[in-house]
């Protein structure tokens, strides 16, 4: 959990440079860092069935195997942006926050703060949507820390800091 940073740890992610520069303070930190799905995001169970991100729970067990032990709600009305990020197919669109984890078909990880690198590929395109106040975005936690919307893996909530911390993006 960012609130729960301190000394190195800390001081790492403040100085974390990303296609959105430098955090440079504590109280950018969410602002910048944080990042979750829009409520409506399908997310499939291993019963085949399709519940919206916001309705999933601890205990569902999901399509890869992955169990969730944790769903974290994430105040969005001040994150950077919310988008809608189409990485080549239908299967491949979804909409949420700046700092997104997900695996190519490489299995190498990137975030959505680095917009430049999506775009880089001519068949993604990302649309930045208007971030409607008092909205939630969600994240899930898991026990394999990843899971899928649609086609796209995705590394898990405790990821986004994990990958800070341990120079992965």
């Amino acid at each position: 959990d960012w609130d729960e940073l301190y000394d190195k740890h800390l001081e790492k992610v403040l100085q974390y440079r990303s296609a959105v520069g430098t955090i440079g303070d504590k109280s950018n930190i969410h602002r910048v860092l944080d990042g979750g799905f829009c409520d409506n995001t399908p997310i499939k169970l291993s019963s085949k069935q399709v519940m919206s991100i916001q309705n999933i729970r601890p205990g569902d067990k999901l399509i890869d195997g992955s169990t969730v032990y944790g769903v974290v709600n994430i105040k969005s009305d001040d994150v950077k942006s919310v988008c809608e990020y189409n990485l080549g197919q239908s299967r491949n669109t979804f909409r949420g926050g700046s700092n997104l984890l997900f695996y190519d078909s490489n299995r190498s990880l990137h975030t959505t703060l680095n917009i430049n690198d999506i775009l880089k590929n001519p068949s993604h395109s990302v649309v930045h949507l208007p971030n409607p106040e008092n909205r939630s975005l969600y994240h899930l936690l898991t026990d394999r820390q990843s899971f899928y919307v649609g086609n796209i893996k995705f590394a898990d909530y405790n990821s986004l800091i994990d990958s800070i911390l341990s120079n992965l993006i």
